[in-house]
């Protein structure tokens, strides 16, 4: 399968991801992004996830932008370790990532913290 035909079979969970990020996106941004090296895309089988490389003055981290798909498992268990492996090649030293309040409680299973909560107000 090429890139564009994967991101075709994935691009309803990602879509579906996006009202979580409370407009910061569009669909056609994510896929503009994507193709302009800005984010990252990692199919799966069943799954999907878009990443970003944030550099901070002290460190680097692999954002989490949007997930989505039928099975979360083989996104946190099968994909996870290999994107991390590659965010580590590139020097991040953390994993970031917001979303629903379901996803602290999957997460904090296999070893992430409740770092964060955040407020939106738009002005």
């Amino acid at each position: 399968m090429t890139i564009a035909s994967e991101w075709q079979r994935c691009r309803p969970w990602i879509e579906a991801a996006l009202p979580y990020c409370y407009g910061t996106h569009t669909i056609e941004d994510v896929e503009r992004q994507i193709a302009e090296g800005r984010l990252q895309f990692w199919p799966g089988e069943r799954c999907a996830c878009v990443t970003e490389i944030i550099e901070y003055p002290r460190l680097k981290a692999l954002s989490v932008f949007a997930a989505g798909g039928d099975d979360l498992g083989e996104l946190l268990h099968k994909m996870a370790p290999s994107v991390i492996a590659w965010a580590k090649d590139l020097g991040c030293t953390r994993v970031i990532g917001g979303g629903r309040k379901g996803w602290a409680r999957v997460l904090q299973k296999i070893g992430y913290d409740h770092a964060m909560f955040i407020c939106v107000k738009e002005i």
